[in-house]
């Protein structure tokens, strides 16, 4: 039998090209669910936060397991009597830092014919996954400690039983998937040419690329149920008929009964006021951020007066996140030097999770993404001396310049050590009049930024930020633990939690590399020797530009969160693709590509399966829809007069009220309350830095109102946002 006739046979490549992608989808629908499909060596069953969280329901089935929520905060697990599977492994997912180091319990109860023995297993949460196996799988009951139903002290983002060790279901997973996309990619490259056609145009490959990754990006922004109180401040403050200063107390928003409208002209711009441009100056002249994020969200809103939806600011950020992974798939060609490899980085970053999850916060680092990732661009190509045009150079440096520090004033850091890594590098390879040019370029745009915007150096030296960003920089305790907070932050959201894997494996191949390549030392010209020095250069600028900046916001940043690090997650993730290339290539050019094709689905498919997204607030209740049973509610809040600020996150719910009182004393409280006509059932919102009972009974004592029940929880995305939510009747 000729072989090669019989695989060279359309038919049976055929078969095998049809059946390759019905696994590759069964595969995928397994990944993207997290073993609600199981494969048929798989059999997993999860409880997310939304589940163990629930305020609406006591228990849940899935498949042959129950789950319910204790009276002592612990969560129960029951499986059906005649289940057969036999679930060995209980895997708890943590992300919550400050849960990190707790001690918890997980119970047992294991049954066979004869008898049946309790068992318990106490350990240490790390980040990530904590996996506990279970002798026999013989279980009826199993019982996780979480804290008191009251006060959760632990928040479990997921709880997931398997047959198999989670990680090794999913790499059998990912390996199967991959195989099967081969087969399919293998089949159309052979005999239909799609492969040759497609590898011959890479923008197409990228357009395919970004498709998805927009796709994805609606996606989470559909499933975005709440705001942070930053993201109605930005609201507040680009659309608000009233300054934004009125949302931090200084005018009459509080003690007085307000209508709906009232607080809807916080949130729209009125039709006498699109596109005026001034009043978003005035209002941010007195804010901590330059006014350029907010000038758009004025723009885009006012082509729809009266209106506001969460699909207008997403549609600023995807807009700046496509235009960002453009500008990194042109940075990506110049330092790989191949079309096809381009493609990796923007894939990685694209569909991470802080590429998500920045996309899914409604304020300006989703432009100040594009102008980080614009900005290393320009570096690289200076480094690589493919600049056509010293006079377009100058003009793209200025635009960038310009727009990136009228973002935001993090800005100045990154272009600050990028100017620096320029200037050392012009100097060495004596490219003065480029010095010059780049001097020239920087001058006029900073000169035009500070005539523009004078209000940056009371924003740098004396608002608030300023100055805590200032008492950050002279503390010195603290520092180790604010890099291992942000270093998590990259790890979970850019790496899915294996950076520390990944960089092993990196420098194993860096070293061997640098072996073989001195075992094979050959002769090279003075040419070949210029562009060697320019490529080794571009890592060390990169790493350069990433490292210290993420140093120095470690530092200095307000708050230990993802927002101040997003935009250099592009350059990381070219970092590590051209390292991995620089070592692969040092062994064998032809296998560097494709496995780093691989190393990049692998890491696409962990951040699907592991879902790293911020800011989605699911949890948040459905207001309108709540409101629905009721006739024209009206509602109190009583907030707290030293964070009277924290009351903004609320303005969306008050629009759907008739009207709205907001107190800051107990005084006021009992003015409210004689307000209400006798009889009438209202809402009263109450701060969760406030005393609940000291309220709730306050209000019975001088009031016929006697029943108390709370509805819901409004989340600010910060626990000093929240505000809980009570029915008032007699």
């Amino acid at each position: 039998m000729d072989y090669r006739t019989f695989f060279k046979n359309k038919l049976l490549w055929a078969i095998l090209g049809l059946a390759a992608a019905l696994t590759a989808l069964y595969c995928v629908l397994c990944l993207v669910t997290a073993g609600a499909v199981g494969l048929p060596f798989q059999r997993s069953i999860s409880f997310d936060r939304a589940t163990v969280y629930s305020d609406l329901t006591d228990f849940e089935i899935q498949g042959d397991v129950l789950f319910s929520l204790s009276d002592q905060g612990s969560v129960n697990l029951h499986k059906r009597d005649d289940s057969l599977i036999k679930y060995k492994f209980v895997t708890i997912f943590v992300s919550r830092l400050s849960d990190i180091g707790k001690s918890t319990d997980i119970t047992y109860l294991e049954e066979n014919s004869t008898s049946s023995r309790e068992g318990k297993t106490r350990f240490v949460l790390k980040e990530g996954r904590n996996t506990v196996r279970i002798q026999s799988g013989n279980w009826s009951e199993i019982r996780v400690r979480l804290g008191t139903r009251e006060d959760m002290s632990l928040r479990v983002d997921k709880i997931v039983l398997s047959r198999l060790p989670v990680m090794t279901e999913y790499f059998l997973s990912v390996f199967l998937l991959l195989a099967s996309v081969v087969c399919v990619f293998w089949y159309f490259a052979v005999f239909r040419g799609l492969g040759a056609w497609l590898i011959a145009r890479p923008t197409w490959i990228l357009a395919i690329i970004m498709t998805f990754q927009v796709l994805t990006m609606i996606y989470y922004v559909d499933q975005k149920r709440g705001y942070q109180i930053d993201e109605i401040l930005s609201l507040s403050q680009a659309n608000g008929r009233l300054t934004g200063s009125q949302v931090h107390g200084d005018a009459d928003i509080f003690d007085k009964w307000n209508t709906s409208d009232y607080f809807s002209n916080f949130l729209t711009v009125q039709p006498g006021e699109r596109f005026d441009l001034k009043l978003v100056y005035r209002t941010i002249s007195r804010n901590v951020h330059p006014p350029f994020y907010h000038m758009q969200l004025h723009a885009v809103h006012s082509f729809f007066p009266n209106t506001w939806s969460k699909w207008l600011g997403a549609g600023i950020n995807i807009f700046w996140l496509v235009a960002a992974n453009i500008m990194l798939y042109k940075a990506s060609k110049l330092v790989l030097k191949g079309n096809f490899s381009a493609l990796l980085p923007c894939a990685i970053w694209g569909f991470s999770g802080g590429a998500m999850s920045n996309v899914t916060f409604f304020r300006m680092y989703a432009t100040l993404t594009f102008f980080f990732t614009a900005l290393t661009y320009l570096g690289i190509l200076v480094i690589s001396g493919r600049e056509k045009s010293d006079f377009r150079f100058c003009i793209a440096l200025s635009l960038v310049l310009f727009f990136g520090s009228f973002t935001q004033l993090y800005f100045f850091v990154f272009f600050a050590l990028t100017a620096f890594a320029l200037l050392f590098w012009l100097l060495y390879t004596k490219q003065y009049k480029q010095v010059m040019n780049c001097a020239i370029a920087t001058v006029s745009s900073l000169g035009i930024y500070f005539y523009c915007w004078p209000n940056v150096v009371r924003q740098i030296f004396r608002s608030t930020r300023g100055r805590q960003s200032f008492e950050n920089l002279l503390q010195t305790e603290g520092f180790v633990d604010r890099i291992k907070t942000f270093g998590n932050i990259i790890n979970r959201q850019l790496f899915s939690g294996m950076l520390l894997k990944f960089s092993a494996i990196i420098l194993v191949l860096l070293i061997i590399g640098a072996i073989m390549s001195l075992v094979r030392k050959t002769g090279r010209e003075d040419g070949q020797k210029k562009a060697l020095e320019a490529d080794n250069f571009l890592i060390i600028f990169m790493f350069f530009n990433a490292m210290l900046f993420f140093l120095i916001i470690a530092k200095i940043a307000p708050f230990r969160t993802d927002r101040y690090i997003f935009a250099i997650y592009p350059t990381v993730a070219l970092l590590f693709i051209t390292l991995g290339n620089y070592a692969l290539c040092r062994i064998n050019k032809r296998f560097a590509v494709l496995a780093l094709a691989f190393f990049s689905a692998f890491l696409i498919l962990s951040d699907f399966r592991n879902k790293n997204v911020n800011y989605l607030l699911v949890r948040t209740p459905d207001v309108p829809l709540i409101l629905a049973a009721y006739e024209n509610p009206s509602c109190i809040v009583f907030a707290i007069p030293t964070a009277r600020y924290r009351v903004s996150n609320s303005l969306p719910d008050f629009t759907h009220f008739e009207r709205t009182f907001i107190c800051l004393s107990t005084e006021k409280f009992d003015t409210a309350l004689n307000g209400v006509p006798d009889g009438e059932e209202f809402f009263l919102y109450i701060s969760s830095l406030l005393d609940q009972n000291e309220i709730l009974t306050h209000m019975r004592n001088i009031s016929p109102y006697k029943r108390a029940r709370m509805l819901y929880v409004n989340l600010g995305g910060y626990g000093e946002s929240d505000f809980y939510a009570y029915l008032i009747e007699r």
